[in-house]
């Protein structure tokens, strides 16, 4: 079974997933989904919401949070962050929520793009972030990070995981999304490979990663799940790689104690 010392493989009535040593906090209840498990663990599923819903709901018993306060975004690849006090009725469009509420299940789903849940356990504060390259360019993690602290979150005091996703070994971009890295500011020659043919191998996750130290989170506050969805295609879903397929749903919430 795959492994990564910061992650730890969770598996609870047939539902498969991972968690963050780093969030193993009392205050903080979330998992990294997997695609094992009850009918292959598909949250999106098209139109067949019965099966969605009843995987949805076996994965937050799994978990350990209420499946009536999942809140899932309307994702755009964009950089629209919303802020919740209660759990809504319909997806808000949104690439990143955040709560200080107890009880609301802050949820993205992932097939490659960079999940990320981040956690001020002190301050009672967590946010969900989905960064594909369009939202990573918009610079969506340091902006949801930089809302936190307005929120009353602080720096030094948050926790950022970072879930599994397409890995540098097969994420090849061309250069539209180079030029968009650099009209961005972003060192982009320091998180890609050699180039071959107008192609590039990018490192998402690290740029991530450098956007949370860049506001302030210290590195040893900071971790990443190293598993490539497309090169462990058994066990994640991975768009690159299959096309036409399914996601996994990354979520996080308060306890209520």
């Amino acid at each position: 079974m795959m492994s990564d010392k910061q992650y730890t493989l969770q598996t609870n009535n047939h539902i498969h997933y991972y968690t963050s040593d780093l969030l193993a906090n009392s205050k903080i209840v979330h998992g990294f989904s997997t695609r094992q498990g009850n009918h292959g663990n598909d949250f999106s599923l098209g139109n067949e919401t019965e099966l969605r819903d009843q995987n949805r709901h076996d994965y937050c018993n799994a978990v350990g949070v209420d499946f009536h306060n999942l809140a899932c975004l309307k994702q755009i690849h964009r950089d629209q962050i919303i802020v919740l006090e209660k759990t809504p009725e319909s997806p808000p469009i949104a690439d990143a929520s955040i709560t200080k509420q107890p009880g609301i299940v802050l949820a993205i789903q992932t097939a490659d793009c960079v999940p990320i849940l981040i956690a001020d356990p002190e301050n009672k504060i967590i946010a969900a972030v989905h960064a594909g390259w369009r939202g990573t360019v918009a610079n969506i993690l340091a902006k949801t990070l930089k809302k936190m602290f307005e929120l009353g979150a602080d720096p030094q005091k948050c926790l950022v995981a970072v879930g599994p996703c397409i890995g540098p070994c097969c994420y090849q971009v061309d250069n539209l999304v180079i030029d968009q890295l650099k009209a961005a500011g972003i060192p982009w020659q320091a998180y890609v490979g050699a180039e071959d043919h107008g192609h590039w191998n990018l490192n998402l996750a690290a740029i991530n990663i450098r956007q949370a130290r860049m506001t302030g989170i210290p590195q040893q506050r900071i971790s990443r799940l190293d598993l490539c969805t497309a090169c462990n295609n058994g066990h994640f879903f991975s768009y690159r790689r299959e096309g036409k397929t399914g996601r996994m749903l990354n979520m996080i919430a308060l306890s209520g104690d």
